[in-house]
């Protein structure tokens, strides 16, 4: 189990050196708001938000590694974070992709501690603060599922059940609220995804639904931390991340129970669930892979890979049961590009479907290895990490 986290680490310490190389390209200095957020596939020097964009897409526009020089990446410089005390049997639960704004990194450790670093330099790089908003171990589990960025504030949910937004320029902490607590059976309602921030709203929700806990769904002014409303969530395990069309917050489980709920971010400054909730539907997802939203479209996968289209305006099934031509169980998240997306399989199989209202197959390819991981696609290229190799697929150039 340390060999696996060492390998998670030095495939962090990668990362920082491949944004090291492409933000001194292209720099300048906005505030990171709705158009930014909704835009972030015109700026690949950065990444503003944990998947990419408010789509999930994971779709990357960069251009620099290629078949020419990717046998020649090595490692320029690391940093070491922190958070490795009293994690467990299974080490820091920090599934966090870090993210990159005008040449400046932000990523958070287990502990809900948070980072800044200078990579504008390509031979190394510098903390610019680091805040700990000191996170009690006793009581608590090490896990982060991610931040976010918005205008000059980062913001976290933390292991404690509270949520802090921090400044970006100094790193001191601006607010810092309890909003996820102790029920009166004495069960703990915990964070299982990133905080995502639309319209100046924090929407953060409880994933302990199958904890003993009743979901729910808050939003949190991004500049006070006061709660401005709150409504029922998924009484699931919900650790899908929230997925947002138009003016609509898209909640997704996979386990126990299946579904998918719409929220309207905006209207009456309060409202019951009635007023909030636009449409649900309750089958078709998986535990693992989160979901996508895609021009229009939801599309859900199932853990056998059985995929489901829905509108996303409406809830309205554009269709259901669309299979793979090799039956396959599915721990990565689909990947959009191009009027397509990429399922890829854990028996090695990889798929790509037709975007729209009809499902089709268009290609099937086979790597030989168990996937695990979600592939990356970047300027006509297939990044894939399988079991044992990682892979580049493309043109001949």
């Amino acid at each position: 189990m340390r060999q696996r986290f060492l390998v998670k680490t030095i495939l962090a310490c990668a990362l920082v050196v491949v944004a090291t190389a492409i933000t001194l390209n292209g720099q300048y200095s906005l505030t990171v708001n709705k158009d930014r957020l909704i835009n972030a596939a015109n700026e690949p020097q950065n990444w503003l938000i944990m998947n990419g964009d408010y789509s999930s897409t994971r779709y990357s526009k960069l251009t620099q590694i290629n078949r020419a020089n990717v046998g020649d990446l090595q490692m320029v410089w690391a940093l070491a974070l922190g958070g490795m005390q009293d994690t467990g049997r299974n080490g820091p639960e920090s599934e966090v992709n870090p993210l990159i704004d005008n040449g400046f990194m932000y990523t958070t450790d287990g502990w809900g501690t948070v980072y800044k670093i200078d990579a504008r330099n390509p031979d190394y790089g510098d903390f610019v603060w680091i805040a700990d908003p000191g996170v009690d171990h006793e009581g608590n589990t090490s896990r982060s599922r991610g931040i976010a960025l918005w205008e000059d504030k980062v913001l976290a949910n933390l292991p404690d059940g509270r949520v802090i937004a921090i400044d970006r320029d100094d790193g001191e902490i601006v607010w810092d609220m309890e909003v996820a607590g102790t029920n009166e059976f004495g069960r703990r309602e915990r964070f299982l995804t990133a905080p995502v921030v639309a319209n100046g709203k924090v929407i953060i929700q409880n994933g302990a639904g199958d904890g003993g806990t009743r979901g729910w769904v808050a939003a949190l002014d991004v500049d006070t931390g006061d709660e401005l409303w709150r409504i029922p969530g998924l009484q699931s395990n919900a650790v899908h991340y929230p997925l947002l069309h138009d003016d609509l917050a898209l909640f997704t489980a996979g386990y126990p129970d299946k579904v998918i709920k719409a929220v309207r971010l905006n209207g009456a400054a309060s409202g019951t669930e009635a007023e909030r909730l636009a449409w649900s539907y309750n089958k078709g997802m998986a535990y693992v892979p989160s979901n996508l939203s895609y021009r229009g479209y939801v599309y859900l996968l199932s853990d056998n890979g059985i995929v489901s289209c829905l509108d996303a305006n409406t809830g309205e099934v554009v269709y259901e049961g669309g299979r793979m031509p090799v039956a396959q169980r599915f721990w990565a998240s689909p990947v959009a590009f191009e009027g397509k997306f990429m399922l890829a399989g854990t028996d090695g199989e990889v798929f790509v479907i037709k975007a729209g209202p009809e499902f089709e197959v268009l290609a099937t390819n086979t790597l030989g290895e168990p996937i695990y991981a979600t592939p990356a696609i970047s300027n006509g290229r297939i990044y894939i990490r399988s079991e044992r190799n990682l892979w580049a697929i493309g043109p001949a150039d």
